[in-house]
């Protein structure tokens, strides 16, 4: 086994976890399965990351992280608060449609948190990472389009996430994009009415 930087080999790990994961279920992705996916030694494993726990909440990261990438280029064109919107929907849909299997994933993870006494916290551990990365990009997205938002940045983010939960369910099922895209529009609608433009806010 080559000798890797710890970022690399922990890299390398929770490509693994994930994988074990799609393939196996939450409950198969024990430190020894992914270990062996990985190529390493399970004492490799616990010196990257110490617990399962660490290791799951490293891949519920990993996860976040992918969204925000698939989110990267939305203010690049710039435009007004509608085409932000506008083109975040587009992109969130498109990455759902393009990795169902990782998305599907989050869902069992959650559950399976719930699920499990010893592992209580995770859950809301995974939805608090949702709630700072949405909150996040409604930031970014106010400073963008040059407002302000009506409610806190905490309960449109709430608010954002429990959308995305419920759409990205509901096309895991039925696979209907459009209907999915529809459901956003008419959420966008919402969003814009909850944004007061800077020099109205300063009056």
């Amino acid at each position: 086994m080559s000798k890797l930087p710890v970022a690399e080999r922990r890299s390398q790990i929770v490509e693994a976890a994930v994988v074990v994961a799609l393939r196996e279920g939450i409950d198969r992705m024990t430190t020894r399965r992914v270990a062996q996916e990985a190529g390493v030694a399970v004492g490799v494993l616990h010196y990257c990351f110490g617990t399962r726990d660490a290791l799951l909440r490293e891949v519920i990261t990993h996860l976040v992280e992918d969204t925000n990438q698939s989110m990267a280029s939305v203010f690049d064109a710039g435009g007004d608060l509608r085409s932000y919107v506008n083109r975040a929907i587009e992109a969130f849909c498109t990455a759902v449609e393009a990795n169902p299997e990782l998305h599907l994933l989050t869902y069992e993870m959650t559950t399976w948190a719930v699920r499990n006494p010893e592992f209580a916290d995770l859950g809301a551990w995974q939805y608090d990472c949702y709630y700072r990365a949405t909150e996040a990009f409604f930031e970014q997205l106010a400073q963008a389009a040059a407002v302000t938002w009506s409610i806190p940045v905490s309960t449109l983010a709430r608010l954002m996430v429990a959308q995305n939960e419920g759409v990205t369910l509901a096309w895991l099922i039925d696979r209907d994009g459009a209907r999915a895209r529809s459901t956003y529009a008419a959420f966008a609608d919402v969003i814009v009415e909850l944004a007061v433009p800077l020099h109205s806010a300063v009056r």
